[in-house]
């Protein structure tokens, strides 16, 4: 850490505001409470440096804390992303499937029954419906043309 105060440059290596845990973090401090003309021993024993240093270190670790939560945010939002485009992928599968079905419908080309004559020539729905049983009997096989 680089210390300052009142924008006039002090320390360059003022490494007693943070923990040895914490020295991997590296910035700037800069005071307007500190006196200009003071001692690396002054500063060590100065009440404003004391709390300067317990505001550093909460301040150090509430952002670590803050960058933990957004990471895990962030994480979760892929998740539940990667869920949605997966149920959309299937959606659109099902979906192409049935247009498939409804346009075989639509253009006569639908398979034939399992009943259907080995042949593969089926009889169209008006030839099919005239040889219907009547109302409540079974329907008869399909004919085939």
């Amino acid at each position: 850490l680089r210390l300052y105060v009142r924008r006039v440059f002090i320390s360059d290596e003022f490494d007693d505001l943070m923990p040895r845990y914490l020295s991997f973090i590296r910035g700037v401090v800069d005071s307007e409470d500190l006196p200009l003309n003071v001692s690396r021993e002054m500063l060590q024993q100065s009440r404003v440096l004391k709390v300067i240093k317990k505001k550093l270190v909460s301040k150090a670790l509430d952002m670590m804390k803050k960058m933990a939560e957004s990471e895990e945010r962030a994480v979760e939002s892929e998740e539940e992303e990667e869920e949605a485009e997966e149920e959309a992928r299937q959606r659109r599968a099902r979906e192409a499937e049935d247009w498939a079905a409804f346009n075989a419908v639509l253009a006569g080309t639908r398979p034939p029954p399992d009943d259907a004559p080995a042949d593969g020539v089926v009889a169209s729905l008006d030839l099919q419906l005239q040889h219907q049983a009547p109302e409540g009997g079974k329907t008869t096989r399909p004919v085939t043309a």
